[in-house]
C-alpha cells in the first residue's frame, strides 16, 4: 500500500513494518492512521510476531487492546510457539482485560 510515495508494508530486515514499531511503541493513533491506510494489522515478522505480539512484550495494553478489536488474535503463535498472551508484560494484565481481549471485545475494557 503506498500513501503519499510511501510504502506502508515496508519490511526492515527482521520483516517488520511500521505496524509492529507502532504497536511496541503504544502508539495507537498511528495504528489507525495505517489500518485506515490499508496496512495489515496482523502480518507476522520473520520470527512469526505479529504487531499484537510486540504490544504485549512492551507493555502497550492499549495497543494491544485496539489490535485484538480490529482482529488481532492473542493466541497466535509466532515461530517459536509463544502466543501474545505469554508475553511477561501481557501476563502483568489486570485478569478482566485479558478476559475481555481474549472474548475479542470491542468495547473498552
Amino acid at each position: 500500500m503506498q500513501e503519499g510515495g510511501l510504502d506502508l508494508e515496508h519490511k526492515d530486515e527482521d520483516g517488520q513494518t511500521a505496524v509492529h514499531a507502532a504497536a511496541s511503541e503504544g502508539e495507537v493513533k498511528v495504528l489507525e492512521y495505517l489500518h485506515a491506510h490499508g496496512a495489515s494489522l496482523t502480518r507476522p515478522d520473520e520470527d512469526g510476531d505479529t504487531p499484537v505480539h510486540f504490544a504485549c512484550s512492551n507493555g502497550q495494553l492499549e495497543a494491544a487492546k485496539w489490535l485484538v478489536a480490529h482482529g488481532a488474535s492473542l493466541v497466535a503463535r509466532n515461530a517459536a510457539g509463544y502466543a501474545p498472551l505469554t508475553a511477561s508484560d501481557c501476563l502483568r494484565l489486570p485478569l478482566t482485560a485479558i478476559r475481555g481481549m481474549r472474548r475479542g471485545t470491542r468495547r473498552s475494557i
